[in-house]
């Protein structure tokens, strides 16, 4: 009895064939690589340390036409992961005085005093763990929020605040660290386009108190 096929159907039959034999194989290495892949998060992302952090900060303007200075006091709650991250969830109060140098649209006044809630992210990289001396460098992106009052003089009552820098903390026992950080920028905007938009930009640092639980 002659089977009626030709090239075309023996290959399909073959590839058919083929697929269903290492079909098991495929989905094991499938299954390994999957649980190499958590395993790598589990590695890098682990929490090996939570914490409380308080601290104050205060700012310069560095900008000629906005000589007004920012200052900071926040609570964050921190986890730090095994790869050297950290994420603190930050939420605090900020309060900023002087003036802006340039008038403002509408003939609205110069004055820049505000005072309002601060809350968002900021992350850290920890660059040295050398006995009780920890290095880090850090950026934030927060809100700004001064409800009725305009920073600067002009612009709105809601602004993204931003900051980077660098710290050191040194561990005053098991559970506590004193932390100190300079930052090298911190601009306040409201994301719009100038008049609307006036922005500030300052420099500055600051000190925290670091708990352990």
């Amino acid at each position: 009895m002659r089977l009626g096929l030709d090239v075309r159907q023996v290959i399909s039959i073959a590839t058919a064939v083929a697929t269903l034999l290492a079909g098991p194989r495929v989905l094991a290495d499938a299954s390994e690589h999957a649980a190499s892949d958590q395993s790598w998060l589990r590695q890098k992302f682990s929490v090996t340390e939570r914490a409380r952090v308080y601290s104050a900060e205060f700012f310069h303007p560095t900008l000629y036409n906005r000589q007004m200075n920012l200052a900071t006091i926040e609570a964050a709650r921190a986890w730090r992961f095994s790869s050297g991250l950290e994420a603190q969830l930050r939420v605090g109060f900020a309060h900023t005085e002087g003036d802006r140098l340039d008038p403002p649209p509408n003939g609205a006044s110069r004055d820049s005093t505000t005072t309002g809630t601060t809350g968002g992210l900021d992350l850290r990289f920890y660059v040295l763990d050398y006995r009780r001396i920890h290095a880090f460098v850090a950026a934030s992106a927060q809100y700004y929020w001064s409800p009725r009052q305009q920073f600067p003089a002009g612009g709105s009552g809601i602004n993204g605040l931003f900051r980077t820098g660098i710290g050191i903390g040194y561990d005053l026992s098991p559970a506590t660290t004193i932390e100190v950080i300079y930052r090298n920028f911190a601009h306040v905007s409201n994301g719009g386009k100038p008049p609307e938009n006036p922005s500030w930009e300052g420099s500055g640092g600051g000190v925290a108190l670091r708990r352990r639980f």
